[in-house]
């Protein structure tokens, strides 16, 4: 995996984007997550979130990141 830096937001968005494009929920999930807690402020980031995990099944945590997302929304 790419050895990509905590705080570099440009990036991680990129390996996330990477792992959906090739069916990789698990990975892309782990790097959403990253964002939020980076960003939280950015509505795009919960919504990938949520997708993502709505594409492991993991539907609570898909709710919890959509409605995070209604929040932050413009």
């Amino acid at each position: 995996m790419l050895g990509l830096r905590a705080a570099d937001p440009r990036l991680r968005q990129e390996a996330a984007e990477f792992a959906q494009a090739t069916g990789d929920w698990a990975v892309a999930a782990g790097h959403w997550k990253k964002m939020v807690e980076l960003e939280p402020g950015r509505a795009l980031s919960w919504n990938s979130l949520g997708y993502a995990e709505a594409q492991r099944g993991k539907t609570d945590e898909a709710v919890r990141a959509i409605l995070e997302y209604q929040k932050r929304a413009p």
